[in-house]
This record gives C-alpha cells, structure tokens and sequence, in this order.
C-alpha cells in the first residue's frame, strides 16, 4: 500500500506541474494565503502588535513625496563599498534594512526580521531585537516588520524591543509558490502575486529569503523600482566581519555567522521550494511585464548581476 501512496503523490505531482494543473497550484496558493492572513491575525493579537497593512503602513512612514524607489538593504560585504553620497541617495527614497541591519549606523524607514534557528547559534533573531535599542535607532522611530512568529518563546524575544518602538511592530505573513519546477515559476509568481496583492493584505511571495518578502513589500507599497543593495551571494561574508569600523566588541551581540566560505545559504534550494537566484529572476520578469518597473541590483559583483541591471546611482558618486 505504501508503494502505491507513493506513486500515487508522484502521479497528482506531475499533473500538478502540467500547463492544466497552473489553476490547481493558483488554487492552492490562494487557500494558503487564506490560511495564513488567519494564523497571522491570531498570533499578532497574541502579541499585543499591529498586522501590516498597506495602506495603513505606508500612512505611518515619514513622507517622502518624490520617493519613487525601494531600497532593500542586505548585509553583504558589498555595502561597505557604498558612499556617503550613496547613503544620501537612499534616505530621500524608500528604505528597509534586513535582520542584523542595526549594526551599520544608516537607519532605514523600517527594518525587517525574521527568525531563522537553523542559521548561526539559533540565536541571531534575539540579537537582531537587541541591535534595535541603540538611541539613533529609537529617536528615529523606524516601523518594524516581523514575520509572523511560531511559537511562545519567539513571542517572548519582542518584549526586547525598546518601549518606544513596540506600536511601531507589523506582523505579516508568507505563502510559497505551489509549482516545483523552475519552468513553471515565472508564470506562477505572477499568479501569486496578483492574488496575494489584490485580495490578502498582510500576505507577500517567499521562498525562504528575506529579499522575496521585501520585494512584496515594496511592491505593496506602491514602489515598482527596486534596487536589492548588500545583496552578494557569492560569498557569505557580512559587511560588519573583518571591517576595522565594526569591530565586535563595539557591537551588541554580534551575530553568529555558521555558513560555509563560499554562496550565501539561500542560493541552496535543499530547506526551500527555489534558490533565491530562481525567485529572484522570475520576480524580476513579473515586475518588468506586468509592473512596469525595475528590480536592480546595487553591485556588479553580486551573483544577481548576471541578470539584473545594476543601479546607476544619482550623479557621479559611485560605489568604490
């Protein structure tokens, strides 16, 4: 019987990968996202924190009229090539700074979070909460967006948070594609997209990396120029490890990094549905197609620029 539960899985796969079976995956994707819009509702209300909320979110942003681009702020060695003038240049649009963000002394419109045990000691989500009581940070009032957390003692780790930041945490969910074939993605991140965008606030595309969240939430922000900076993936070195003006004594817990010498771990598919190079390229196609806008990337150096156009900063102050 086992054999044939087998065959069985592997038969409703392969029809569910053909050109017919993209209204079945489309199906799954919106009852998914149903489903969590519900777990997030019930566990930011255990939380005592907002949902975000588009609309609502973007009415809480300092205003910023000429904005018209989303800075997705990684931490790859590559932003410590970036300049002052190229700092000015993000703090007039968009901005938002991915989980260890806090140490670089730039302070975003919002940082992102998310707890991910199986990367360093299991710890760097605490960490990332603490990074956030440093005055500039708190005096600045940035929003805070977490994903939606999964248990009582991720819960605990937001009492961290400095009092005056705590009506200021978002908590918003994720769905993944249904599709497990790379041929079937572009046409299915737009189907994703187009449903969690319309009809499930609160909901953005993953496939377990922060960059495919904040993609989502720039776009449902209204923000179709993107620009993914300290984005490598090449390497797996941070921009605050072996750089003199970050050195770890001066940094509050700093974070643990365990991953090997050589790609980023979300460039490995093995604990997610796509690398973050698949998700990546298909966002970037839907975008252009149905957008109108641009997903750059701010290095040459990044893997990401094999495909993507890298992002010509405003007049001549370039990168080093």
């Amino acid at each position: 019987m086992k054999g044939w539960s087998s065959w069985g899985k592997k038969l409703a796969r392969c029809a569910l990968e053909t050109t017919a079976g993209s209204f079945v995956r489309k199906a799954v994707v919106a009852r998914e996202a149903r489903l969590e819009e519900a777990c997030v509702a019930t566990l930011a209300q255990q939380a005592g924190v907002s949902i975000f909320h588009p609309q609502n979110f973007g009415g809480k942003l300092e205003a910023k009229p000429s904005a018209d681009t989303f800075f997705i702020l990684g931490s790859g060695g590559s932003i410590n090539a970036l300049t002052p003038g190229n700092f000015e240049e993000i703090g007039r649009q968009r901005s938002v700074g991915i989980n260890n963000w806090p140490i670089h002394d730039f302070v975003p419109d919002m940082y992102s979070f998310d707890s991910v045990p199986w990367v360093g000691d299991g710890n760097n989500f605490r960490r990332s909460m603490d990074l956030l009581r440093r005055e500039d940070i708190v005096n600045a009032r940035p929003l805070v967006l977490v994903v939606r957390l999964k248990n009582p003692g991720e819960l605990k780790v937001l009492e961290t948070i400095p009092p005056e930041l705590r009506d200021n945490v978002h908590f918003y969910g994720r769905v993944m594609p249904a599709t497990r074939k790379v041929k079937n993605l572009t046409r299915d991140v737009r189907d994703a997209l187009a449903s969690v965008l319309s009809r499930r606030d609160g909901i953005v595309l993953d496939s377990g990396a922060s960059i495919v969240r904040m993609v989502g939430i720039g776009l449902s922000l209204g923000y179709k120029n993107i620009v993914l900076t300290g984005v490598d993936l090449n390497n797996t070195q941070y921009f605050w490890e072996n750089e003199p003006s970050y050195k770890a004594e001066s940094v509050i817990n700093s974070p643990v990094n365990n991953q090997g010498p050589t790609t980023h771990e979300t460039t490995n598919a093995w604990n997610r549905p796509f690398s973050v190079v698949d998700m990546v390229q298909s966002l970037a196609a839907v975008v252009a197609e149905d957008f109108g806008g641009q997903i750059f990337i701010a290095s040459a150096e990044s893997t990401l620029a094999s495909f993507l156009p890298v992002y010509s900063w405003a007049g001549l102050d370039e990168p080093d």
